[in-house]
């Protein structure tokens, strides 16, 4: 009897040894994230995925809209706190590098722990600043204009907007838009995150910033005029929603007014958001086309493709090795990707792209589609935003809504935008 019982102490022993061993081994990240209700679930089922296949990687997920990410981001780096892998984007990169908060994963490509096989040098640049590689993308996009063509041909409209379409004639739409079906053309006309001013400025021959990163990329100030009095023009004419509801709805992808039929178009938002934004509509979202942002004519081509978003690893992760398992599974698994189905832009991967083709459904081929046609339309790839681009973005913003609202004219808050950008990149 003693010896049955010292041999199951010995085995209980061993077990419990074994899963402090299993249990010292497991290694936690945290990952964040941005999206809508629809990214949200995907991300999780991915994660549920990834987390089966590495048993031994336990994925702690943050995860938000839009509105209040960053705030978020920057207090974690701020407490030295910041999530292991965290969804970021380009404009950004140049305050992050230069405060050191990103790895470097140049070393990890070298070595192959972080694989870039099948995807093109050319996506891969996308995801550095200044030579260094501190993101890797998840997906390309391009901004878009979402449309029902239902909604035109009720209002004596044409039911296809040609990619070659101009401003003018975006405005002349929207009027009789809403004069025909008494309802808005569009939230707005204009993004207020420096999209479509950075789009403009292209089709004009400039741009937002200077080669060195120390001022506007504009000389003329009534380029900024013009950008705004066309807002104003609609915005007067009752053609887009008010400013208080506007500002609302603009940074939540499934409240978009066209989803529920209130507005005929939407030109906020970016290509890989189409899933969603028909997701929310309902079974009418499903003849929802795309196009181009309008050009100007005579212009030059003014529409960039651009990554989506990047998986970043934050410097001072303390599992490297797994943040790069995570970012491979999440670009290179076909599984995985089958779950976003482009929802985070075409996929990195040419090889991906050719396996998920066939299995597209038609909402889905619209979003592979457009890029293919926004490439054709689009100039060169954007250039890398200096620091400082963050407090830009909120001082375009602020200054945006300021003329909106004629506490600016469009003339004083060209001048004040281009003295406060000067201050910002100055420091």
């Amino acid at each position: 009897m003693k010896v049955k019982s010292l041999t199951l102490i010995l085995i209980l022993v061993l077990v419990f040894s074994l899963t402090f061993t299993v249990s010292a081994q497991k290694k936690t990240l945290r990952v964040s994230w941005w999206g809508s209700q629809t990214r949200h679930d995907q991300t999780l089922k991915i994660i549920e995925m990834f987390e089966e296949k590495y048993p031994n990687i336990n994925i702690e997920p943050e995860y938000t809209g839009w509105s209040g990410y960053w705030d978020k981001l920057f207090a974690q780096a701020a407490g030295d706190n910041l999530p292991d892998v965290l969804q970021h984007v380009r404009k950004y990169f140049g305050t992050w590098v230069e405060e050191d908060r990103l790895l470097d994963l140049e070393p990890y490509v070298k070595d192959g722990t972080l694989s870039t096989k099948n995807i093109p040098d050319s996506v891969m640049d996308l995801g550095r600043y200044k030579g260094k590689l501190v993101g890797m993308p998840l997906g390309v996009n391009a901004i878009t204009t979402i449309y029902n063509p239902d909604l035109l041909e009720k209002a004596g409209l044409d039911k296809k907007i040609n990619p070659d379409w101009t401003w003018q004639d975006m405005i002349k739409m929207s009027k009789k838009i809403s004069d025909e079906l008494k309802i808005w053309s569009t939230i707005g006309l204009l993004k207020d995150d420096l999209g479509h001013l950075q789009i403009w400025l292209r089709q004009n021959g400039a741009s937002l910033y200077n080669d060195e990163g120390t001022g506007l990329g504009y000389e003329d100030n009534q380029l900024f005029v013009e950008f705004f009095e066309m807002e104003k023009e609609l915005l007067d004419y009752g053609a887009v929603a008010p400013l208080g509801l506007r500002r609302e709805l603009v940074h939540t992808v499934e409240e978009d007014p066209i989803t529920d039929g209130t507005a005929a178009m939407t030109t906020q938002r970016w290509s890989n958001q189409f899933v969603a934004i028909t997701a929310a509509a309902g079974d009418f979202g499903d003849e929802f086309k795309m196009t181009t942002v309008p050009s100007k004519k005579d212009g030059e081509k003014g529409l960039f493709v651009k990554a989506s978003q990047h998986f970043a690893v934050s410097k001072n992760t303390e599992h490297p090795e797994a943040a790069m398992k995570f970012i491979n599974f999440f670009t290179h698994n076909l599984e995985a990707q089958k779950v976003m189905m482009g929802e985070r832009g075409v996929p990195i991967s040419t090889k991906i792209q050719k396996a998920l083709r066939p299995e597209l459904n038609k909402t889905q081929q619209k979003v592979f589609d457009y890029l293919e046609l926004a490439r054709k339309h689009a100039g060169p790839a954007r250039k890398s935003m200096p620091p400082g681009h963050e407090q830009v973005s909120d001082l375009f913003q602020d200054t945006f809504y300021k003329v909106l609202y004629e506490q600016y004219t469009p003339e004083e808050g060209a001048k004040h935008f281009r003295t406060e950008v000067k201050k910002i990149l100055a420091e």
